[in-house]
């Protein structure tokens, strides 16, 4: 990504500060969006620099997420979570460490190094290997484009860059860490779907459509931005706003990226979040059979929740932060009668292992430390409640003698402890 556009969306993130924080860094303005720029400037002076660039465990940060070796995704082959996590954990621990201590200095350079880094993941060519921009679309006869390039050069629309309002991400480091890692990875999600239309708009030359394609990514990365130096601010100083306090008490796990999931016909192998597939290329609303008193009950929509048949879903959480999972479970409304499903979650486990071929799971990962039973497409929905103790990995197994079993986890929430 180049200077301009790390320096344009460090400045509005800045200016978006409540005024108590633009205050503490009154003397630093103009260097902040300019520290955005020194993760390039490292390698041309790795002593001057490597306070900053290198982390806790010597690995340097990275241009957007990588895959396990810290190689960067537009030159590897997969993409692993594990590296980005911690880069967001580290960066966000040294802000609030250096503005405790009241080092305007210190932790504007902070703030500029870890925007960098966050700004960087919301460009789509930092995304998938760049082999992939010449192979996803057929490029026009006698013409060939650096399309990094071309995606770096295209310009947001400033004025939806100017609309953000940064959020409280957390009270604490690994709670502000876990909300802040949620929305970097929907935004990657989200940035990689501007890649198709990013590499026809730069063919075509038009330069409206670039604009158009870049603009949200550019806009999430600087409210995650003002939204990390804020939280950052508002730890160290310990200064909560109530409002903000309130939103933090439960997180829609439907809106956390998941680390894995599988689920098969019609799912294509991955849970589908806030609506339902009816197998004919279409969703449907989120739908159970809910009692009220002793009546048979009645179809009810929800918005929220995780639709999937025979396979399993994994959330890595923060250990001790939410005390437990909150969720309804049943089968889809519209099954049959005598439609099947069991509902199970394991705490801290391994991958589930499956008998290849077969629907049958070999090894569910650990203990199981919640069981349904069979539900059947005649059953109500149930509501349930998982302590969560001190666990970092919930995983949410559906079992199902037959395809196509639609089984949901209507509205989970995390509860704040």
């Amino acid at each position: 990504m180049p200077c301009k556009q790390h320096c344009l969306m460090s400045r509005y993130a800045l200016d978006a500060l409540p005024a108590w924080e633009r205050e503490f860094w009154r003397d630093r303005h103009g260097e902040i969006a300019a520290n955005s720029l020194v993760p390039d400037s490292y390698f041309h002076d790795k002593e001057k620099f490597a306070k900053y660039c290198v982390m806790d465990n010597d690995q340097v940060i990275p241009h957007g997420p990588t895959d396990d070796r810290y190689t960067t995704c537009a030159f590897a082959q997969s993409r692993s979570f594990e590296p980005h996590r911690h880069t967001i954990g580290y960066y966000l621990g040294k802000l609030v460490e250096t503005i405790g201590a009241g080092d305007s200095a210190e932790s504007a350079m902070f703030a500029g190094v870890f925007a960098h880094f966050l700004q960087d993941s919301s460009q789509p060519a930092h995304l998938i290997h760049n082999d992939w921009l010449y192979q996803l679309v057929a490029k026009p006869e006698g013409r060939y484009l650096h399309l990094h390039r071309e995606f770096d050069d295209a310009d947001p629309d400033t004025d939806v860059l100017a609309q953000i309002e940064p959020c409280l991400l957390g009270t604490t480091i690994a709670e502000a860490s876990f909300r802040l890692r949620a929305q970097f990875e929907a935004m990657m999600e989200k940035s990689l779907q501007a890649v198709v239309p990013m590499i026809s708009a730069a063919y075509a030359g038009d330069k409206a459509a670039m604009t158009a394609a870049i603009t949200g990514p550019y806009q999430t990365a600087t409210l995650l931005t003002a939204s990390a130096w804020h939280t950052a601010h508002c730890i160290a100083a310990r200064r909560f706003d109530d409002a903000e306090l309130q939103q933090l008490k439960r997180i829609p796990l439907s809106s956390v990226p998941y680390t894995s999931g599988f689920s098969i016909d019609p799912y294509g192998f991955r849970p589908l979040m806030d609506a339902v597939a009816d197998g004919h290329g279409y969703t449907v609303p989120l739908s159970l059979i809910v009692k009220s008193g002793d009546d048979r009950g009645e179809p009810t929509s929800f918005a929220e929740g995780i639709a999937m048949t025979w396979g399993d879903i994994v959330y890595d959480i923060p250990g001790g932060v939410y005390g437990e999972l909150r969720a309804k479970i049943g089968l889809l409304s519209s099954v049959a009668d005598d439609a099947q499903a069991i509902f199970k979650t394991v705490l801290d486990g391994a991958p589930v292992v499956y008998e290849e071929g077969e629907k049958k799971i070999l090894d569910y990962g650990g203990p199981i430390v919640y069981d349904s039973g069979v539900i059947t497409g005649v059953d109500a929905a149930r509501d349930i409640v998982i302590p969560l103790g001190e666990a970092e990995r919930i995983t949410l197994i559906v079992e199902c003698p037959a395809e196509n079993t639609q089984s949901l986890w209507v509205e989970p929430v995390l509860v704040k402890r």
